[in-house]
Formats: structure tokens, C-alpha cells, sequence
């Protein structure tokens, strides 16, 4: 079903957007709104079902570039 597709499209634009440690600046909202959401609750709520963690949550885990490299001390 096309709306699926155009759904999980934008679920997987949101992920990349809070992964994306040049957007992590970014509130919640305007991601919700740039990948075609209303509102932030709707986002919310299709992002932790989608994800089964908060778009916050996610958002503060430590990305995978992050993980791959040794901090400098």
C-alpha cells in the first residue's frame, strides 16, 4: 500500500534526522514537521510504536559513528 510505504519513508527520514549528529541541534518538532507530521504528538506516538523508543530517547543515544571511535583523552 502506497500511505505504508509513504509512512515507513517517513519514519526512516526522522531516525536519520535525529542520528544525524549535524541535526541532533534540531527540536523534535521540526523534524516531526519537516518529514510531514502536523504535530509533535502523532510523531511521538507512530515514532515509538515504529521504533519502540521515544524519538527523544533516540535522539540522546550516542550514534554509531560516536560508538565506532575511542575518545581522545
Amino acid at each position: 500500500d502506497n500511505v505504508d510505504v509513504m509512512v515507513v519513508q517517513m519514519h526512516a527520514d526522522a531516525a536519520a534526522a535525529l542520528a544525524d549528529p549535524e541535526k541532533r541541534h534540531l527540536p523534535i518538532l521540526t523534524i516531526a514537521l519537516t518529514v510531514g507530521y502536523q504535530s509533535i504528538n502523532p510523531f511521538n506516538r507512530a515514532f515509538k510504536e515504529s521504533k519502540g523508543i521515544t524519538p527523544s530517547a533516540f535522539a540522546s543515544m550516542p550514534s554509531a559513528e560516536t560508538i565506532a571511535k575511542p575518545s581522545m583523552r
